[in-house]
């Protein structure tokens, strides 16, 4: 792999890496239901990493590699995401303990089709490399699971979202203001360009 560094890969390495050993502090202290906010963060530090350094490669292979990295936390972020409302929520699974476990069977399953789409193009139809830019990026050709990928992440951040502002609409001024910034948090996180 070859490297050519810019402001934008650098900025994506920097954050990104901040925010993961952020995550690791927040998942090391804190209880189970908070927990699942800092696997919802180190989602996103995976995605902004190897976002990060797919912008400083020069070829298709690498590129394409390391978008399979990014993947890992894309499609994560949004099922830990609903996780973490849940839990800290307090939702009662104990009469439906399949609620937690089938948060997780779409992205592995979106995940699956991203690491073998050479063999069936479901997710990139094509791709390409574009160097009218400042630096190379990764030309990409939608496939139909690429759309579906995307409706799924923005349905479930927005689930996750509803479920705080539902269960804390009432609560004490603490969790209120508490909850107003997770919600803001819910709200933004889910911006980028969908172009990986």
């Amino acid at each position: 792999m070859e490297f050519l560094f810019n402001p934008y890969a650098l900025t994506l390495l920097v954050s990104s890496t901040m925010v993961l050993g952020l995550s690791f502090y927040i998942g090391l202290k804190l209880e189970d239901s908070v927990r699942w906010i800092a696997f919802t963060m180190i989602s996103f530090s995976l995605w902004g990493f190897f976002y990060g350094v797919e912008l400083t490669q020069t070829s298709i292979d690498s590129m394409l590699f390391l978008t399979k990295l990014q993947y890992i936390g894309l499609v994560m972020a949004p099922a830990c995401w609903v996780m973490f409302s849940l839990k800290y929520t307090g939702y009662d699974n104990s009469s439906s303990k399949w609620v937690y476990p089938s948060l997780f069977i779409f992205p592995i399953l979106i995940y699956s089709i991203v690491l073998t789409n050479s063999f069936h193009h479901l997710h990139y139809k094509s791709n390409w490399l574009i160097t009218s830019g400042p630096f190379p990026m990764l030309g990409i050709e939608k496939g139909p699971m690429y759309m579906v990928q995307v409706i799924y992440s923005y349905f479930f951040y927005f689930w996750g979202t509803y479920i705080l502002w539902r269960r804390f609409q009432f609560a004490n001024k603490h969790y209120k203001l508490q909850t107003r910034l997770l919600i803001l948090g819910g709200l933004v996180c889910p911006y980028r360009d969908w172009e990986t």
